[in-house]
């Protein structure tokens, strides 16, 4: 007789085919779903594990931000789980996907906590960590048969990894992000060593029922830390840093662009002091567009540096051409700045072009209805701010205004 099939891992890669699919009969991008699709099928992002809904370590795992994404992930997680699943048994399997998965998005929110997170790239760290852990406690667990394959395996595995984490890859198609999550990966890639090596150490001893309280205190802890890095603060800040990475052509090609406007986004969003000088000539350049002005204007006031020029920019943006986004950007930008009532007549005028639930929640929270923001902002669509993430502080600070009125 055969060895048995590895159900656990059938099954869990067809969830994940099957909620891709999902994904597209809902209209999502079969490339590049937007944030919000990723997060309303499950996705994790810091706030929303601070509102409570712990569920999405769970549900995150199963979503995956497009084709790409799914393959690098199914293929490894199928072949490293079927020959995982009879050595450790198929239940020890399943809760090591359910804590690596768990233990790689918590670390992920700790790192960056207005990421999108999904996907089952930290359960593949973590079924090479499980492996590690038995091959190095126990030398004789892993059949000399399947030594040389699980060789090959892990070490292309390993390769991939190493590459992307060296490179930074990140793919950026209208303002749609994926990149790599080197945390996550490594925070899997702990969790699993710990699993391998509590489950050699039972293995040894002949015990039936391997401990991994270990592991799981691990993750309680990371949980625990999370929820105290994120709890609701009203002197939460109008930006943190920039959510978004900038592609990695951009690295050679935006900086020296010939445009002072896209060399000055380029530069801002790489962290690059010389970004501000680029967008002071990108301000009187007869070349720089309206989109251009008004990105520009918004990734001043995401990294916060010089809002007075941001609503330079963002007035030549409405000079050159008047847009309801463009007004969203210059509402957003006098907020920041304190100029309220010039604010709420930007946000006014955007609503009336293209009512968004962005901008919408703007105008409560100016008229100091907190909850009816919050309602409105978590409602937002992946597009526009919401796209970018910078919805995360302001959902924060709505949820702490809403909590000091009861």
């Amino acid at each position: 007789m055969g060895r048995p099939a590895p159900i656990v891992s059938i099954v869990f890669v067809t969830v994940l085919v099957a909620v891709y699919f999902a994904l597209l009969a809902v209209g999502a991008s079969p490339f590049f779903p937007d944030f919000g699709e990723l997060l309303r099928f499950g996705g994790v992002r810091a706030d929303k594990l601070a509102d409570g809904q712990w569920w999405r370590l769970v549900t995150a795992v199963v979503v995956h931000a497009g084709a790409l994404h799914l393959v690098v992930n199914a293929w490894p997680l199928y072949r490293l789980g079927a020959v995982l699943e009879p050595l450790v048994g198929p239940r020890v399997l399943a809760l090591t996907i359910l804590l690596t998965g768990s233990g790689a998005f918590l670390a992920s929110t700790l790192a960056d906590p207005r990421a999108v997170t999904t996907g089952a790239s930290g359960v593949v760290s973590g079924l090479v960590g499980v492996l590690l852990g038995l091959a190095l406690r126990g030398k004789g667990l892993i059949p000399d048969e399947q030594r040389a394959t699980l060789f090959q395996l892990v070490s292309i595995v390993v390769v991939v990894e190493v590459m992307l984490a060296l490179t930074e890859p990140t793919i950026s198609v209208d303002r749609h992000v994926v990149a790599f999550d080197t945390v996550a990966h490594a925070a899997g890639a702990g969790l699993g060593l710990l699993i391998g090596w509590s489950v050699a150490g039972s293995m040894l001893e002949r015990s039936s029922s391997p401990s991994l309280a270990l592991p799981l205190a691990v993750v309680v802890g990371l949980a625990v830390v999370s929820t105290e890095a994120h709890r609701p603060s009203p002197e939460r800040p109008l930006v943190s840093a920039p959510a978004e990475k900038v592609p990695l052509f951009s690295r050679a090609l935006v900086p020296d662009a010939d445009l002072p406007a896209l060399r000055a986004y380029g530069r801002l969003r790489l962290g690059d002091a010389r970004g501000l000088a680029d967008a002071r000539v990108a301000l009187t350049d007869a070349r720089t567009t309206a989109p251009q002005a008004n990105n520009l204007a918004w990734a001043l006031l995401t990294t916060n540096q010089e809002l007075p020029l941001a609503l330079e920019l963002a007035d030549r943006s409405l000079a050159l051409q008047r847009t309801s986004v463009a007004l969203s950007t210059r509402c957003w930008v006098r907020v920041a700045l304190g100029a309220l009532q010039q604010a709420r007549a930007d946000c006014e005028a955007a609503v009336q072009e293209a009512a968004t639930p962005v901008d919408e929640g703007m105008l409560a929270w100016l008229d100091g209805r907190p909850a009816e923001a919050l309602r409105l902002w978590e409602s937002a669509p992946g597009s526009s701010v919401a796209d970018r993430q910078d919805l995360a502080p302001w959902i924060l600070r709505a949820r702490a205004a809403q909590a000091g009125r009861r």
